[in-house]
């Protein structure tokens, strides 16, 4: 993830077999905000690696934020 962005919360990690790799979804909080937005600013991102112990790459928004 990019050094600028804040997330939180995650796991545990899920294989995907048809992709043969791990899976995980995060919290990431919207227009690089810190923390203290998260009540408004929380998205849902996937991420996906070789190993469940990562490194993890950011693919995708798979919920958006309610308050975006």
């Amino acid at each position: 993830m990019q050094s600028n962005v804040s997330s939180w919360g995650g796991g545990p990690p899920v294989y995907d077999a048809a992709n043969k790799e791990w899976v995980l979804f995060v919290t990431e909080i919207k227009h690089h905000c810190g923390l203290d937005q998260w009540q408004h600013l929380s998205s849902v991102v996937a991420t996906a690696a070789a190993s469940p112990t990562g490194p993890f790459v950011r693919r995708r928004v798979a919920v958006e934020a309610q308050g975006t």
